[in-house]
């Protein structure tokens, strides 16, 4: 199991404790090379739910991994006043499927330009360091960085990693396909209250990335030549994030599940209590629009071994999540539109069910009609997300200024505060959305 789980054991007990589930295992040999039988009898044994966990208003704002009056979790989440400095990993020029958004992977270091450990502690660098290629698990180069010794001798080290999304440039007039700098923040952080498994993102000032070229992600940058001490290029509308704390379950080098599947086992092969859960999650991707279901974006994972031993060989946990939740708050593309993030006037129009049914208005290759039992299950949860939790989250993932077009037109109305006008736009919406999950009837019995 990732070494960085005993030290945010604290923060994570809060939100990924052990999940509301029957509790069925699944055989993993070995995490990174399982056969695609036996990752979808870990699939067919899987849940999606955590117990939900209960917070403060000060928690919802600052993100899962902020625990009050412990510094020692500082490293692990970001706010609008910071701007962390890190170091470039070759990552994406190297990736299989490195996808649209802008982005960067990097090491985090601290004030004195040393690089951190997984635990937040800076790292022992008995030499000068250097950023090599490697070739990982799935047969893919990616940046190593090793500590050089006087006789030539490398030492890999194993340093805190983030991820940065950016955009280029920054508003105003970006591009809005690059809004998930905005949308995964606020999705995260909504799937997080809710009790299900998400990724930790988290709004920043900004990013200095040391040995980055100014375009990293859209020049397939696959190298880095600088030091630490160096100056970095600084990009000034960032989203820093770090994964989930699971672990992949992979066939043949990948951790992803394809909605066909995951289909045919909600017909034939899952609980009651599975099905039910599932709806439950679809109802919650609804919730915010998810509208982007590639394979790619979805994750097998581990939550539990057993007796905390990843050697074990056994999964008392399984879990299957949506891991990118990026393309969300828009609508799905038409033959002659966009695939949208984060523009309102897209989001608004989009319900959680067709109208006057439950049958969902996006099945995600599912049954359209859920359970009125999953119905039930995530109204309960709902009553976590009221109007000032909600408007807190869009305030946090900065959704008084992403949607340019709406800031003009609110603009052009001469409304006395455009940002707070923005703000209850977006929240007024969500909360309409979360009546019609209520409200809803004929739901299957």
């Amino acid at each position: 199991m990732r070494s960085f789980l005993r030290v945010i054991g604290v923060a994570l007990a809060v939100w990924s404790a052990h999940a509301v589930a029957e509790g069925a295992s699944c055989a993993v040999p070995d995490k990174d090379k399982l056969t695609t039988q036996q990752q979808l009898e870990c699939m067919k044994n899987a849940t999606l739910l955590l117990p939900q966990p209960t917070l403060t208003a000060e928690q919802v704002t600052m993100g899962p991994d902020f625990v009050a009056g412990d510094d020692s979790k500082r490293f692990l989440y970001f706010t609008a006043d910071d701007q962390p400095v890190c170091f470039f990993k070759p990552h994406y020029a190297y990736s299989k499927v490195p996808g649209v958004s802008l982005k960067f992977r990097c090491w985090p270091m601290n004030a004195e330009r040393g690089f951190l450990g997984r635990d937040g502690k800076p790292l022992a660098i008995t030499g000068t360091t250097s950023v090599v290629l490697d070739t990982n698990k799935d047969g893919e180069k990616r940046g190593q960085l090793v500590d050089v010794q006087a006789n030539g001798e490398q030492k890999k080290l194993k340093p805190d990693e983030l991820k940065v999304k950016y955009l280029d440039p920054p508003f105003p007039g970006h591009n809005t396909r690059y809004n998930e700098v905005f949308t995964e923040v606020a999705c995260t952080r909504f799937m997080w209250v809710l009790g299900f498994v998400a990724d930790r993102a988290y709004s920043a000032g900004g990013a200095e990335c040391v040995g980055c070229g100014a375009r990293p992600f859209q020049d397939k940058q696959k190298n880095n030549t600088g030091k630490p001490a160096d100056h970095g290029t600084v990009f000034k509308v960032v989203s820093v994030e770090r994964e989930h704390p699971f672990d992949a379950l992979k066939a043949n080098g990948e951790e992803y599940w394809n909605w066909t599947d995951v289909a045919n086992l909600y017909r034939n092969g899952w609980s009651q209590e599975q099905r039910v859960q599932f709806d439950a999650y679809r109802l919650a991707l609804r919730l915010i629009n998810y509208h982007n279901a590639v394979p790619q974006q979805n994750r097998v994972a581990c939550a539990k071994w057993q007796n905390d031993d990843d050697h074990s060989g056994v999964c008392e946990q399984p879990m299957i999540l949506v891991q990118d939740l990026g393309s969300t708050f828009g609508k799905p593309k038409t033959f002659l539109g966009e695939n949208s993030r984060g523009r309102y006037k897209h989001w608004a129009t989009q319900t959680v069910f067709k109208s006057g049914t439950c049958e969902l208005l996006h099945p995600l290759d599912g049954d359209p009609k859920v359970f009125a039992a999953a119905q039930a299950l995530l109204v309960e949860r709902l009553a976590k997300l009221d109007r000032p939790t909600v408007e807190a989250i869009f305030k946090v993932a900065r959704f008084d200024e992403m949607d340019q077009e709406q800031i003009k037109r609110l603009s052009d109305q001469h409304v006395p505060d455009v940002k707070a006008a923005a703000l209850k736009e977006w929240t007024d919406t969500f909360m309409s959305r979360i009546a019609e999950i209520k409200s809803v009837t004929g739901c299957k019995p």
